[in-house]
């Protein structure tokens, strides 16, 4: 079966960092190999040091994003210069990537493009070797988190119209963020992750009633922006987890409709493709003690720090391109097993949790339709919740299957 989405990371055998960088791209975008937790979770990652075309059996990805690490030796070397002219018009999305000062001189076909920068000019001379290396892959990591997230977001379905790479693409639009703290203890840092997602030219901020137009109903656009769907005004949330965020009514609302699962459509296999608003929570806590949000579910966590904010936004942009991934995978297997209205087979774009499990139960129960499998991301949730949610959100005999997308592909003829 086609993949939605594959990175492919290339790089000149003899350039003395490829690798590294490479490996480091897997990690975040695809899952770290040594943590259970992330093993196939993420995106398809591919890399290779040679030009070569790809393997014949493998299919084509819905959309194809290619990241060369550009270095003197890519440069001057005359089959990946004829290699990357070729790719250049085949791919979705080609992203160079500058590690040296003359990665601009490949032919004008990539060295027209704006090329992600790993070296600052205002960058320390007093660097270390490791210091140096640190920061770009920090740098990589950020940049190309931003990127992916980006094009996901308003990347079409699985089986729309590819790309017409003889015309000049569309720029997405920026990935607007709703900024959901209590008033009482939360404020400081919201402004600092505002602050932080306006210097990032992906993003854009939806901070609180100084971001409504005047004169329009408050509670009505506030709640648009907390909720997921197609009329959403923002695509994912940070949540400012202070000592006082989980005794506000509002804020409990906003978590509420950030977490409420909701169709990709109103009809096919879009209607029974279940997702949820990506959130990530920041953890403020200064006091003794407060309570958690049994809506938060399987939420990421980050401790707050003043000066790692950078590395928060990118969590968030990762859990988007994620999210955003799974959806259209789940899309794509639903779409493989038939568009029968009535099967009772749906898919979700995160790890269940009670909450978002019974939530997709009753609205499946109010159209009349049947609820019988959940098919959700890799690398699951452990055997005894599956049994326990199926348990509680069948509305027959039997469970409801939880089934992770990897198991379900196995299953396609």
């Amino acid at each position: 079966m086609s993949e939605p989405v594959r990175i492919t990371l290339l790089w000149h055998r003899e350039c003395a960092e490829g690798k590294d960088l490479a490996a480091t791209v897997f990690r975040w975008f695809r899952g770290d190999p040594d943590d259970p937790g992330e093993v196939g979770r993420g995106l398809p990652v591919h890399y290779c040091c040679l030009p070569a075309e790809p393997a014949t059996s493998m299919a084509p990805p819905h959309f194809h994003i290619v990241v060369p690490l550009v270095d003197k030796h890519m440069v001057v070397d005359p089959t990946w210069r004829a290699y990357l002219t070729k790719i250049a018009s085949a791919t979705d999305l080609l992203v160079p990537v500058a590690l040296e000062p003359n990665a601009y001189q490949l032919p004008p076909v990539i060295s027209r493009l704006n090329y992600l920068r790993l070296d600052r000019t205002l960058d320390p001379d007093h660097w270390s070797w490791e210091q140096r290396s640190r920061v770009r892959r920090e740098r990589l990591i950020s940049l190309l988190t931003q990127v992916v997230a980006r094009e996901l977001s308003a990347l079409p379905e699985p089986g729309a119209p590819r790309r017409n790479h003889n015309q000049e693409p569309a720029l997405p639009p920026p990935i607007k963020v709703f900024i959901s703290h209590a008033k009482a203890d939360g404020v400081r840092e919201a402004e600092a992750l505002r602050s932080a997602i306006l210097n990032r030219g992906q993003l854009q901020a939806f901070y609180d009633e100084s971001d409504l137009p005047i004169g329009y109903a408050f509670e009505h656009l506030l709640n648009k922006a907390a909720v997921e769907g197609h009329g959403a005004e923002t695509q994912a949330m940070v949540i400012v987890f202070s000592d006082t965020y989980p005794s506000r009514p509002w804020c409990q609302r906003e978590i509420r409709l950030a977490r409420q699962p909701r169709r990709r459509s109103a009809d096919g296999p879009g209607a029974r493709c279940w997702r949820v608003k990506p959130l990530v929570i920041v953890a403020t806590l200064a006091g003794s003690e407060t309570r958690m949000l049994s809506e938060a579910g399987q939420v990421p966590l980050i401790a707050w720090d003043p000066d790692r904010v950078g590395r928060i936004i990118d969590l968030l942009l990762r859990e988007i391109l994620l999210l955003r991934y799974n959806e259209l995978r789940g899309l794509t297997l639903l779409q493989a097993t038939g568009a029968n209205p009535d099967s009772g087979r749906h898919a979700l774009n995160c790890l269940p949790d009670v909450y978002s499990a019974i939530e997709i139960a009753k609205s499946v129960a109010a159209t009349g339709s049947t609820l019988t499998e959940l098919l959700i991301p890799p690398p699951g949730i452990p055997h005894d919740d599956r049994e326990r949610i199926g348990h509680l959100i069948s509305t027959g005999a039997d469970p409801v299957r939880i089934t992770t997308f990897d198991e379900a592909e196995l299953q396609i003829p």
